[in-house]
């Protein structure tokens, strides 16, 4: 299996990502169009839009199962800590 290259904001919004309840929020355009060409994310054909006065564009996005399991492989120790 190939390495994955992740700078940190992706890996930052990855594990905000996997923390949500239904594993899907906004993350950063440019982000996650990243993540989506690594097939960890997935964005719906219209995807909704949010932005704020000076900040980018956000787009919801949803974690793929590929993306999810990376997250578990990753992130386990997280969830396990704050148990």
């Amino acid at each position: 299996m190939q390495t994955l290259r992740l700078t940190p904001k992706m890996k930052v919004a990855l594990e905000r990502l996997y923390e949500t309840s239904g594993q899907s929020d906004f993350v950063v355009y440019s982000t996650a169009l990243a993540l989506e060409q690594r097939h960890l994310v997935s964005m719906p054909a219209k995807p909704s839009q949010r932005t704020s006065g000076g900040q980018f564009p956000e787009y919801k996005v949803s974690l793929t199962l590929a993306g999810r399991q990376w997250c578990e492989r990753h992130f386990a120790n997280i969830r396990h800590n704050r148990a």
